[in-house]
């Protein structure tokens, strides 16, 4: 934009014309509003609507960007003080202003004078926010922010260039998958992957995981099949005013739920679900076993919605394979610690004596370029005794 842009962009920021709206974060479950991410608007006297993308580095490069941040901030928090105590509120913060030492005291004495509880707003960060030129100031401001109880996020993870290392760098809450891999990942098996993973990984480490760009019912089917708690994006709503917002509170919901006939189940269905995509088309089958040592099949039954358990594990692998040796698998927790392998005379019989039993939606998709390899994983729930692994 050209330097008249600039100019206007400093005039409307001194008469509060780049206003906040709100865009949803939803319970993917139930629908409900979770709470929102504030973003920035600018409707200009002379070209219109101006998109974030042009006005946001136009301010950056300008030095305007801690003031209108400051004032989102502000107006934000004091369209949220009176809502729900349970919704959120999270605003974006760029690197550069986290290494000001006074963004943290600005921040809370923000949210003090307009009746905002701190432990309701999220701060997100992106991932050059941990990179070694910006991480020591930032996490200064940040873990100030913590201890008064605000909440930390990891915004667009996945496009960066940290490690994964990083995310042990400062106390993150929640991680929020990049729109890039959400809106691809029904079109491509690798974006399928990263989500699946992230999600997984998230799980793991105990942090909510918010789904960016969610654009369609089966893109959201898929984020629930995957354990994905939370979605954002143009399915639920662009940005609302906060009059919308409010009454969007008070309805419970934004969009209609998802009725399963089940409750969310991250084990074994969803665990399975986010495997069987970060593992789709490599040489390894994916099954879950219970504490009666039986194969756990994907397909549910119509009428409970229950998963339907498949072969007992001792038929599909007899205890005398299990004890031959070869160089093609191994089953830890038999005959030492380091397990027994399997030899590859026998694999293709278990491979036919597998595909008698599985049926046509079981996960064990041990098809032709798997005859070297197989696993069975078995995540820790109540009564699960062992893992088979190749």
């Amino acid at each position: 934009m050209s330097s008249s842009s600039a100019l206007r962009l400093r005039s409307a920021i001194e008469r509060c014309q780049v206003y906040p709206v709100f865009q949803p974060i939803v319970r993917i479950e139930s629908g409900a509003v979770a709470g929102f991410e504030v973003l920035a608007r600018w409707d200009d006297a002379e070209q219109g609507s101006i998109s974030p993308a042009v006005f946001i580095p136009l301010a950056q490069n300008a030095g305007l960007l801690q003031k209108l941040t400051g004032q989102l901030l502000e107006r934000a928090c004091r369209e949220a003080a009176s809502w729900c105590s349970a919704v959120t509120l999270s605003v974006n913060i760029a690197p550069e202003l986290l290494q000001d030492g006074g963004l943290a005291r600005m921040v809370l004495d923000t949210a003090r004078a307009t009746g905002f509880t701190p432990s309701r707003l999220c701060i997100e960060i992106t991932e050059q926010a941990l990179e070694p030129v910006w991480l020591p100031h930032a996490r200064t401001t940040l873990e100030l922010l913590k201890q008064h109880g605000v909440k930390l996020a990891l915004d667009d993870f996945g496009t960066g260039h940290s490690s994964l290392s990083r995310l042990q760098e400062l106390p993150f809450d929640s991680l929020k998958i990049d729109m890039s891999f959400v809106q691809s990942m029904l079109q491509r098996r690798e974006s399928r992957k990263i989500v699946a993973a992230v999600i997984g990984l998230g799980q793991s480490l105990g942090l909510s995981v918010v789904a960016e760009g969610v654009q369609t019912p089966a893109q959201l089917a898929l984020l629930r099949e995957l354990g994905c708690c939370l979605g954002q994006g143009f399915h639920y709503g662009a940005g609302l005013t906060a009059i919308q917002a409010a009454a969007a509170i008070s309805s419970r919901r934004v969009v209609q739920a998802i009725h399963s006939g089940r409750p969310l189940d991250r084990s074994p269905n969803q665990r399975l679900a986010q495997l069987q995509s970060i593992y789709d088309s490599s040489l390894v089958a994916i099954a879950f076993i219970d504490q009666d040592r039986r194969v756990v099949g994907w397909r549910r039954d119509s009428a409970t919605g229950n998963m339907v358990a498949g072969p007992v594990l001792h038929g599909v692998l007899p205890r005398s394979e299990r004890r031959s040796e070869g160089n093609h698998g191994r089953i830890p927790g038999h005959g030492g610690h380091h397990g027994k392998k399997i030899g590859r005379a026998r694999f293709a019989h278990q491979r036919r004596a597998l595909s008698q039993h599985r049926g046509a939606e079981s996960p064990m998709q041990l098809g032709g370029r798997a005859e070297r390899a197989f696993s069975v994983y078995q995540p820790q729930i109540p009564g699960s005794r062992r893992q088979v692994a190749a």
